[in-house]
């Protein structure tokens, strides 16, 4: 009987991993080069799309729902020889026959105490994180502090799932009152897949930039 079990967990498994890895096939995402985002992203589009801030980074990707785009954007100014990115903004279009549909934006801005702001594009790779057929868009960014050392200070990643957002907040700092590590409560409520690569995510971020996390 235990024999049996032990092969019937196995097959599952093992049926799990080949239909995760069968929906992973099935979706596709790359980086549009310039030329590309600027033919396909026209300035008469931008304007429908109401997107107001320069084109910084587009990505296509193709999933059970047809083909999509993340946009990243980001708004700089120049003072002298210095160029300071002081608004980002992101958004997730869906194509369709006939025109495009947005599925959600984002926005955000440098705080007073912050010298810059920028997205973190390293860390931003879409892929199907649960094995559901569909790619999971999510932005990574960050900020340094107004301070001498020009250490970091935020740390967000804001994720969509069906929907609705989930933001992963944190702050750090020199003395452990400075940090802190914040999940929207729906967090919770993702697919342990996608809860584990962000956790992962958020690990790997600290590790390979210093960026010192709260406990």
């Amino acid at each position: 009987m235990k024999r049996t079990l032990a092969i019937t967990i196995s097959f599952t498994g093992i049926l799990f991993s080949a239909l995760f890895q069968t929906t992973q096939a099935q979706t596709r995402a790359r980086i549009l080069s310039r030329h590309s985002t600027d033919s396909l992203f026209t300035p008469a589009l931008q304007q429908q799309l109401e997107i107001s801030y320069p084109i910084f980074r587009a990505y296509q990707y193709t999933d059970k729902g047809g083909t999509g785009y993340l946009l990243l954007m980001e708004k700089s100014e120049t003072h002298g020889l210095d160029t300071t990115v002081t608004n980002l903004a992101a958004a997730c279009i869906q194509q369709e026959q006939g025109g495009f549909k947005i599925l959600w934006k984002m926005k955000d801005l440098l705080e007073p105490e912050e010298s810059s702001i920028w997205f973190w594009s390293k860390y931003i790779q879409l892929q199907d994180l649960n094995g559901d057929g569909y790619i999971d868009p999510y932005v990574v960014y960050g900020s340094r502090s107004r301070e001498e050392e020009g250490e970091y200070r935020r740390l967000k990643i804001l994720l969509y799932n069906n929907g609705s957002k989930t933001a992963i907040r944190a702050v750090t700092g020199t003395l452990d009152e400075e940090r802190s590590l914040q999940y929207d409560k729906s967090f919770s409520a993702l697919p342990a897949a996608m809860q584990s690569y962000f956790k992962q995510l958020l690990q790997r971020i600290s590790k390979e930039t210093d960026y010192i996390l709260a406990n």
